[in-house]
């Protein structure tokens, strides 16, 4: 299952130089993944920042 990073953790891979402007991050199994949104160009994020590991471990709002 592709399940895309939210925007925060984004801007901060951005900021670090971990993703390039055009890449997008994803969660794919149990990688992380970079994408090129133009050519579509994967690869794997070998070194994944805690934070980013902590953003995903945060539960979501449950509604009812």
């Amino acid at each position: 299952m592709k399940l895309l990073l939210s925007d925060n953790v984004q801007a901060q891979l951005r900021n670090q130089g971990v993703i390039s402007a055009q890449e997008v991050a994803f969660k794919f199994g149990d990688l992380i993944i970079a994408e090129d949104s133009i050519s579509g160009v994967r690869r794997h994020i070998e070194n994944v920042p805690s934070y980013v590991l902590e953003s995903m471990n945060k539960p979501g709002i449950l509604k009812g």
